[in-house]
């Protein structure tokens, strides 16, 4: 099979392309920061479903992704369609992770309820969302002002 010189032309620029994508894209691949992709669960307004929100966190967050990942929960949603968890105000006073249990503290802002949700109803919406995205904890242990609570 005979190549004129167009032909050789057009499948040297078609291989010089390809090489620039494969380049570029492995490129952005190890410049990009690395992120964990988390699903956030919250009520809707609309129904009485929770309703998914994704968020990408760093992988190795300084307080720990766990940590970060409460925090998050605690910002409540993006849109203004799903309602908060946890009122504005509620602090996380401390979130480590021992032997697969999660031990998790908040202010007593939390007692003041949000949006109609009952506390405990908030709290199993809290541990719902740590269980769906870290798999490896066994238990979580949330306490309101030092005092453990479920």
């Amino acid at each position: 099979m005979i190549k004129t010189k167009s032909e050789k032309i057009i499948s040297f620029l078609c291989i010089v392309l390809i090489c620039i994508s494969i380049a570029v894209t492995l490129t952005y691949w190890f410049v990009s920061p690395k992120n964990s992709r988390m699903v956030l669960f919250f009520p809707s307004y609309d129904s009485r479903n929770l309703c998914t929100e994704v968020r990408f966190l760093p992988k190795k967050p300084i307080q720990g992704i766990e940590r970060l990942f409460v925090e998050e929960l605690l910002l409540g949603p993006m849109t203004n369609r799903y309602k908060q968890i946890f009122p504005r105000n509620t602090e996380l006073n401390y979130c480590f992770l021992k032997d697969n249990v999660l031990y998790v503290g908040l202010n007593d802002s939390v007692l003041e309820g949000v949006d109609g949700i009952p506390i405990k109803e908030s709290i199993d919406i809290l541990k719902f969302n740590i269980v769906k995205n870290f798999t490896f904890i066994n238990k979580i242990d949330v306490s309101i002002d030092g005092i453990s609570i479920y």
